[in-house]
């Protein structure tokens, strides 16, 4: 899969990763510069100490494991630092590196069960302690430990409510466990503490929430939230779309068609997605008048080829044959890989017995074959799909996926990796619960 990479040290680094980098390299500086205070004052005592040479042998071989670290060779960066932690008991820096290690390893019962010690100390900074915290829970969440994660995140909140970290893993876990009232009210502190609202990302939430209760049947409060969703971002193409189908089913063509409208006004490449839902539109539907006049507009204007095919579909439905035929031709003249555009025309000419027509249509196939993939890409981090997803299923993102029509799709999405990832084996829940023994790694 695709992701920006940076140089750092020398080593190739991806973005993700950025951040551990840094981390451990603030550590690694701690360290040495320790090291060179203690050379100094063994040297102007002039004795080595059996616990100096325990020390000593403690920070080479935490120094040891952050190279692997940096290389990418997690378990002998592991064996390392326990090394480092078996000779000197009381480094946290060297216990909160070698958790972090488990956690990213998919070892979350012994990344909690160190995270807990380094919690339990009593002569321990607060703000270490609070940032152990916060480290434990991210272990739940990735462990599956959503009400364990989201306990422990939101009485980070309480106890910084400035802080904005916990609130997004808040966010993140509520948006995962579809809980959207949660993560909308979560949005918005965010926004109050920053200072910048992303409206797209609430419109996207109240959204969600109007489809929840659209399905079950509650349309008064369907539309409030799909308004609400406008009034945060008059751009958001999945409200017009469900507000339009809500008025499609109250028996309004004309104003879902207005509604509709707006999807090509305001992102055009996504104009495309209202074609579906026009196309199913019965023939003896009042107003059908709007539907074809908007397909006939935007087919002309955007010389869209997936509006004619649309309308194609429509008139077809209608009796009108040859109107039809007209606009599968011209469809394909936009765009000779549109496959459906081919079938649906040689169904039409064999069904209306023109035979010659057909079999040139079906030459004219033959040649075009090999059709690209119509593919939607993300963005930020590249994950490809034949779907369109509003938030990225791989880094979830909001509005990152857009359409890339000709190029074949790198690789199956079907086979991409979960988010969030959790081990095959994930600890059980009394594990998680057991007192934590004293220094035990």
């Amino acid at each position: 899969m695709w992701q920006q990479t940076v140089v750092v040290w020398g080593w190739e680094i991806a973005f993700g990763q950025l951040v551990v980098v840094v981390s451990f390299a603030a550590l690694l500086l701690g360290y040495l510069l320790a090291m060179a205070i203690n050379r100094r004052q063994r040297e102007s005592t002039g004795r080595d100490t059996f616990e100096d040479k325990e020390r000593m042998t403690s920070n080479m071989a935490f120094i040891s494991g952050i190279n692997y670290i940096l290389s990418g060779k997690t378990d002998q960066a592991i064996e390392e630092l326990t090394r480092a932690v078996s000779v000197d008991t009381d480094t946290v820096e060297t216990y909160v590196a070698l958790a972090n290690l488990f956690r990213a390893r998919g070892d979350i019962d012994r990344a909690i069960r160190i995270r807990q010690t380094i919690i339990l100390r009593k002569k321990l900074d607060a703000q270490v302690r609070r940032q152990a915290r916060f480290d434990l829970g991210l272990d739940y969440r990735k462990g599956g430990f959503y009400d364990r994660a989201v306990q422990t995140f939101e009485e980070l909140v309480r106890d910084e409510p400035k802080r904005v970290e916990p609130y997004l893993q808040l966010i993140e876990i509520f948006e995962e466990t579809r809980d959207w009232s949660k993560a909308f009210e979560m949005e918005q502190k965010v926004a109050r503490l920053t200072g910048s609202r992303a409206g797209n990302v609430q419109a996207h939430l109240q959204v969600e929430m109007g489809k929840e209760v659209f399905e079950k049947g509650n349309l008064n409060q369907a539309r409030s939230h799909f308004k609400k969703a406008l009034s945060l971002d008059p751009a958001c193409v999945d409200a017009y779309l469900h507000l339009g189908d809500l008025l499609l089913g109250e028996g309004k063509l004309k104003k879902a068609v207005s509604t509709w409208r707006k999807v090509a006004a305001v992102a055009p490449d996504m104009a495309f997605l209202t074609f579906g839902r026009l196309a199913r539109v019965s023939p003896e539907a009042k107003d059908l008048k709007a539907a074809v006049q908007f397909l006939a507009e935007t087919a002309v204007q955007d010389r869209n080829p997936m509006a004619h095919l649309t309308l194609a579909r429509l008139l077809e439905r209608q009796g009108d044959h040859d109107g039809a035929i007209e606009h599968l031709e011209t469809a394909l003249e936009r765009d000779p890989s549109l496959y459906e555009a081919r079938r649906e025309l040689g169904t039409l000419l064999l069904s209306l017995d023109r035979r010659e027509a057909a079999l040139n249509a079906y030459r004219d196939f033959l040649e075009h074959l090999t059709a690209p993939e119509v593919v939607f890409q993300c963005g930020h981090c590249g994950y490809e799909s034949r779907e369109l997803a509003w938030r990225c299923p791989h880094c979830s993102r909001w509005d990152t996926m857009t359409l890339q029509r000709h190029r074949p799709l790198l690789f199956d999405p079907r086979e991409a990796p979960a988010v969030p990832t959790v081990p095959a084996d994930p600890p059980s829940e009394d594990a998680a619960d057991e007192e934590p023994p004293s220094g035990e790694i």
